[in-house]
């Protein structure tokens, strides 16, 4: 028996060359909802991941769990930076602007 390979002009090397690789693929692959929920500090991002690990098996719960992570869990800015009318607050626009006198971030205006 000779001991040479033939080959047959293809790739020699099985399609699965790096299990391990492929492990970590897979295995981000199916923690990306939670991943992204975590990564943009989602106000439910322990909900999403609790989803994404008792049901991201199922493709249903992956889809949830991944488009729950996409949308906005938080408000805006230009909400978030309102306050009560006629209270005055420093935000990072005007982060010198001025108080009240006893110098308290959310004081009554003194009038005049």
């Amino acid at each position: 028996m000779s001991d040479h390979h033939v080959s047959n002009g293809a790739l020699d090397t099985p399609a699965v060359s790096y299990p391990g690789a492929i492990l970590v693929v897979l295995t981000v692959l199916y923690f990306m909802p939670a991943i992204i929920a975590f990564h943009r500090q989602h106000p439910n991002r322990v909900a999403i991941k609790g989803l994404n690990v008792l049901l991201g098996w199922s493709v249903l719960g992956w889809v949830i769990a991944f488009l729950w992570a996409l949308t906005a869990g938080h408000k805006r800015d230009s909400q978030r930076a309102r306050t009560p009318a006629g209270l005055r607050c420093r935000t990072a626009a005007a982060p010198n602007a001025p108080l009240s006198r006893s110098g308290d971030a959310y004081d009554v205006p003194f009038p005049g």
